[in-house]
C-alpha cells in the first residue's frame, strides 16, 4: 500500500524552480502589461467594430470612400469564409456582424483594415494612421437573441447618433434595406488599385448572408424584426 504523497516544495523540482524564477524576474521587467491570446473559435459569430484615429471622420461618406470600401469588404469576404450579416460604416467608425465557420477572423479583419486604411490616405491625401490604437472590439455573439439585437443596432447606428430619420437615407455604405441573399456590386476604384493586378478583379461582388438563428422565421419575416 502506497503511503501519503509528500508534499510538494519548489526545491524539489530545482530546474523548474529556476526556470519560474527566471520567467518572473523576465515578465517584471515587461514595460506593459501582460496580454492573454483571445481564443479563435470556428463558428462563432462576432460584432466587429473599428473606430477611426482619434475619431476623426476618415469613413465620412463620399463615392470614393464608398466605393473603394465596398470593392475592398467584397475582396476579404471572397478570400475568406466570413459570412457577412448586418454593416454600417458610419463616419468614424463600423461595424459589421459575422459568423465566423472556420476561424478566418484575424485574418480577415488584418487584410481588411491594412488595405483600407492605405485607400482612405490615397483618397483622403493624407499618410499617418487611419485606425485608433485601442484594443479590438470583437463581441461574441452567443444567442440567437443577442445576434437578432446586434443586427438592429448596426443598422439602426445612423439613425440612433441622429444623422438621418431612416437608415435607408444614410448615404455612407450599409445592408438597411438589403435581403439575405442579395448581392452588391463594386467596380474597382480608380485610386490606389493596381489594375494590372489579376487578383484585383475589375469588380467585386458582396453577398449578405442570413445568420443561422431563428430557423422558424422566413427571410422576410426575419428581416421585418430586424426593421
Amino acid at each position: 500500500m502506497l503511503g501519503p504523497r509528500p508534499p510538494f516544495h519548489e526545491s524539489s523540482f530545482p530546474d523548474s524552480a529556476l526556470r519560474r524564477q527566471s520567467n518572473r524576474a523576465r515578465g517584471g521587467k515587461r514595460s506593459h502589461p501582460r496580454v492573454r491570446a483571445r481564443p479563435i473559435l470556428p463558428g462563432a459569430r462576432y460584432k466587429i467594430t473599428r473606430r477611426c484615429h482619434g475619431r476623426a471622420f476618415f469613413l465620412r461618406p463620399s463615392p470614393e470612400v464608398v466605393q473603394g470600401v465596398g470593392y475592398w469588404l467584397a475582396q476579404c469576404l471572397a478570400g475568406t469564409r466570413i459570412q457577412l450579416h448586418a454593416f454600417v460604416f458610419m463616419s468614424n467608425h463600423y461595424h459589421l456582424d459575422v459568423t465566423d465557420p472556420h476561424g478566418e477572423i484575424v485574418e480577415f479583419k488584418n487584410r481588411l483594415n491594412a488595405i483600407l486604411a492605405r485607400y482612405l490616405n490615397t483618397v483622403l491625401g493624407r499618410s499617418d494612421s487611419v485606425w485608433s490604437a485601442d484594443g479590438p472590439c470583437d463581441v461574441q455573439i452567443l444567442s440567437d437573441h443577442d445576434m437578432l439585437q446586434s443586427m438592429a443596432y448596426t443598422l439602426a447606428n445612423p439613425n440612433q447618433a441622429g444623422l438621418v430619420k431612416w437608415g435607408h437615407r444614410w448615404p455612407g455604405l450599409t445592408s438597411y434595406g438589403m435581403d439575405f441573399g442579395e448581392t452588391r456590386e463594386f467596380r474597382r476604384p480608380a485610386a490606389f488599385f493596381d489594375a494590372s493586378n489579376d487578383s484585383l478583379p475589375e469588380s467585386a461582388t458582396l453577398v449578405l448572408t442570413r445568420p443561422a438563428i431563428y430557423p422558424e422565421f422566413s427571410d422576410a419575416e426575419l428581416q421585418a424584426r430586424l426593421m
